[in-house]
């Protein structure tokens, strides 16, 4: 990837995603290439899910990537390398919080969201043809009016402001690392940090998985990304919306 950042910003855009796609669709632009926006219109999370953020106030940008290296059976390694970044880039800016990463693509410190990912992968054949990263995070908003039941951003945890394009930029550093590092093919490394990283990683709770109340123990991801649940007497596999985290202990 390019050391120099190519950055698009925008005052406003329906989801800086849906830009990136468009452009890698028109004029395929280089690998790295960035788009920011200060306000997204339709931001999304997963499952077409909304993002609430207040213009100007948060990290909201997408990065073009043409992983063309990466198996498609292994496009979750984009998740995990986008994650592993996000958490990296946040505890430089929160250093004494507990920043984990809630499978399969929120941040969180303690319990509670400071931000997300999205990831949009092109398959053509046997290879991964282009793949649009999305990225946001709360950095400055300190109050937020969606039905989100657990926001919370780096300055309500801190007290502190913080510049968007430098912290763009502290991301990128960390992304184009572990990016490197996942041309190099460092799959079992790379899996091994994310799960370490994982929030709810070990601790034997209640989790509801397709529409059950089973007691377990968060084990891992398979190859797939699915995430493992340890029982007394089996491992489930559980996909997106197939499990539901229990609530967190009143603050």
């Amino acid at each position: 990837m390019r050391s120099d950042i190519d950055i698009k910003k925008f005052k406003t855009l329906d989801s800086t995603n849906h830009y990136a796609s468009a452009l890698v669709r028109e004029s395929r632009p280089p690998e790295g290439t960035v788009v920011i926006a200060e306000e997204q219109t339709e931001g999304k999370g997963m499952e077409e899910s909304t993002w609430e953020s207040e213009a100007g106030k948060n990290l909201t940008f997408s990065v073009i990537l043409y992983p063309d290296f990466l198996n498609p059976s292994r496009q979750f390694f984009l998740n995990i390398i986008t994650s592993l970044a996000a958490r990296d880039m946040v505890k430089i800016l929160v250093p004494e919080g507990d920043i984990r990463i809630k499978w399969p693509n929120d941040i969180y410190y303690h319990h509670k969201k400071l931000g997300g990912i999205l990831i949009k992968n092109q398959v053509s054949g046997p290879m991964l043809q282009s793949s649009i990263i999305g990225v946001g995070l709360n950095l400055n908003q300190e109050n937020f009016f969606s039905d989100a039941p657990n926001p919370v951003s780096v300055k309500m945890i801190t007290g502190k402001s913080n510049d968007v394009l430098t912290s763009l930029k502290i991301f990128r550093e960390i992304f184009d690392e572990y990016y490197r590092r996942l041309g190099y093919g460092e799959y079992d490394q790379l899996l091994r940090e994310y799960i370490q990283g994982m929030y709810r990683f070990g601790e034997e709770l209640e989790y509801i998985i397709m529409g059950h109340h089973v007691v377990g123990t968060i084990s891992g991801i398979d190859e797939f990304g699915r995430l493992l649940v340890s029982t007394s007497d089996s491992v489930i596999p559980c996909q997106v919306k197939e499990i539901k985290f229990p609530l967190a202990p009143p603050a």
